[in-house]
Formats: C-alpha cells, structure tokens, sequence
C-alpha cells in the first residue's frame, strides 16, 4: 500500500501558458491492534509486536504464511504496474505539452489529409517538405477546387521568387537573411491562406515579401537576450507568431492580439496544425511559447477586451513589435512603445498623406508605408 501511495503523482494539463497542476493524495491503512498487514487477528497464530512486547502464538500454519506471501508478492506486482502506468502518463504528457506551442484550442478539430482543410483532388505532401510542396503547388489546379472565392497563384508561395524579384527584394540583404528564408521555408503557408481562399477576404495576410521583410527588420532585437519577446499587434493569422519563435529560437515567446475573436481561434487551430511546418521545425517548438489573445491591438495592456486574458507583458518587457495595421501617426504607437525596452524594434504601416491617397482607396483603409522604429534611450521612437 506504501508502494501504490509513493506511485500516486501530479499530472500536467497544458494551457495558454501554464499547466494546472492537480493533486490525488493516497494513504494507506495502518493495521489495527489484533490484525496484520493481511487482515488476520491475533487467533489466527500470526508472530506480531506491539508496544515492544513479542505475543507468540501457536505457529501459523504452513497454508496462512503461503497466503501471507502470496498477497505480499500480488501487492507488489500491483504497485508495479500502478508505478508503470503512472510513468507512461507522465512521459505522454510531457510529449504532448512540449511538442507544440502551449496554447489552448477548440477541442474535436482534426484537419484533412495534408494538414489542410481543402478540398483538393491532391491533397499537398504530408509531413510538410518546402521543395515537395512546391512542387505540388505548381502542378495544382485552383480553378477546379469548388467553393473558392480567391485562388492563389505560385507566387504566394515562393519565398525564393519574393527574396530575389520581389518588390521587398532590394531591401532584403544582410547577414539574417539566410536565416529568415528558411524559417520562412520551413512554415506552410497554405495553412494560413485557408480562410481566405473560402471567403475572399486578404487582409488577414501578407504576401511573402512582407513577412520576409517585417522578419528582417526585427530579429536583430532578438540577439543578446535569453527569452527574446515579440508582440504582433494586430496579428491575424498568426504566420508572424510562429516565424519569429523559430527563427529566435529557444525560450523565445509571441504573444498575438487582435479585435476579431475568430481570426484569433483560427491563428491558434493553425498553431496547433500537424503539418503547419517541417519535423525539424516543429521541434524547436518545444521549447518556445505562443500565445493569441482577443483584444485592441493599438492598447492591448488597456483594451477591455483583454482584461480578463492578460497578456502577461510589463512595460519594457517586449523586443520587437510588428503592427499589424496602418495608423495614420507615430501618436498611435504610444500604449505599445510603452511595452518596447529601449534599444528594441517596432515595424508599422504608417498611411501616405491624404495627397498621396489613391482615389479608389476603400473608406476606412489607407496606403501605407512600412516603417521601422528603435525605442531610444529618452523613450521615444526613433
């Protein structure tokens, strides 16, 4: 019974990003006065002690002391098993809890073939490899996929053609480059097209001359610290989230926020997609941690939304933010500098001058220009 209590332990739940720890307390029973460890009284002929003092009675006959042994060896082989048991337990949750960004998702969704939830007539490679895949983009007919509002072309998918010809191409030099288009290669990014291609709605999306860029602009803020943090203000998806943990590598952290509660439950079901990026990629998930929140992505501490799912972030906690958003002034920054360190990096689309609008611009959006800014030591943005 001593064994079976010792094997009795803690069991790891995992959520946004910490486990609940619940507790199963086993105690055993302690023979009475008159009784043994097997339950026989004192008539039985069983050699017990107490306060001290040996009782002898007549010697227990050879059929009680083959029981007596018998229990003690089942007792044993139970503890055995209860401790087997247990271990197995632990070592499937540890699996479970570190092969994936510790985030909570809807429990019941299970993706298709190919980790897409498509309805290709080929389904893309499984486990996700960049250069099969594009392959099988190349070779995919959009136009015979039924229910599409928007069909992508390869260009969506080819981080080489955006690196070198692309519009961003020109300001896509120096020595993180490399780094940055394989982390890039190794995400697939039809996982995070999905939604748009049922709907018809872009803007919760880049291209990836975009993502290559904002990436470029803000990993130098990871080098020298030990659990680099980057906060996407209006993070969409999440393809920005889970880039920069692998390419800021272990104990680095994301922390997403954006206004639509949908878009977040989809960033988080993509986080946890089997083949959202490559088997080599997905094991430096286990040491990172991502985290999607609903909230205003201009004053994420402040927003009412998010009061009751904190983002756990103190001011001058946070290296790098990407602003998902065009804000028509520096102004607009202000709640989320508060959150940069100094020497740390920002990227945000600051709209053009009214003159410098085009005509057929949508009420309610602008174009914008991709600025860079640095938290200098006075605390403004520079």
């Amino acid at each position: 019974a001593a064994a079976a209590a010792a094997a009795a332990t803690t069991t790891t739940t995992p959520s946004a990003t910490t486990g609940d720890l619940s507790r199963a307390a086993m105690h055993s029973r302690t023979p009475k006065h008159g009784e043994t460890a097997c339950g026989d009284d004192v008539r039985s002929g069983t050699v017990f002690e107490q306060q001290g003092h040996a009782r002898n009675r007549r010697p227990a006959s050879p059929q009680k002391n083959a029981c007596s042994t018998c229990n003690v060896v089942l007792v044993g082989l139970f503890a055995a098993t209860v401790f087997l048991v247990y271990w197995a337990l632990v070592m499937q949750t540890r699996a479970e809890t570190y092969s994936r960004p510790r985030i909570p998702v809807s429990s019941g969704w299970k993706p298709a073939n190919g980790g897409t939830l498509l309805p290709l007539p080929v389904q893309p490679p499984s486990p996700y490899e960049y250069e099969a895949f594009m392959d099988w983009v190349r070779g995919t007919n959009w136009s015979a996929v039924q229910g599409l509002k928007w069909t992508p072309t390869v260009d969506e998918f080819d981080i080489e053609m955006a690196a070198n010809t692309g519009k961003f191409a020109p300001f896509l030099t120096g020595k993180d480059m490399a780094a940055v288009k394989t982390t890039m290669k190794s995400i697939n990014r039809l996982v995070f097209l999905e939604e748009s291609m049922f709907s018809g709605d872009l803007t919760t999306g880049s291209i990836p001359g975009t993502h290559l860029y904002i990436l470029h602009k803000l990993i130098s803020a990871a080098s020298g610290t030990s659990n680099p943090t980057l906060l996407d203000a209006g993070c969409g998806t999440g393809l920005v989230l889970l880039a920069w943990v692998l390419l800021a590598g272990e104990g680095s952290r994301a922390v997403g926020i954006d206004v639509d509660a949908e878009t977040v439950e989809s960033a988080r079901r993509h986080m946890l997609n089997p083949n959202v990026v490559t088997p080599r990629a997905r094991q430096v998930l286990r040491s990172v941690g991502v985290q999607v929140h609903v909230g205003d992505a201009l004053d994420p501490v402040g927003s009412s939304a998010s009061a009751n799912d904190p983002l756990g972030l103190a001011p001058g906690s946070v290296d790098a933010i990407n602003v998902g958003l065009a804000v028509s002034g520096t102004e607009a920054l202000t709640p989320l500098a508060q959150l940069l360190r100094k020497g740390g990096r920002l990227v945000a689309p600051l709209c053009r001058p009214a003159a410098e609008q085009p005509p057929d611009i949508p009420t309610g959006k602008c174009a914008a220009w991709l600025e860079v800014f640095e938290k200098g030591v006075d605390g403004s943005l520079q």
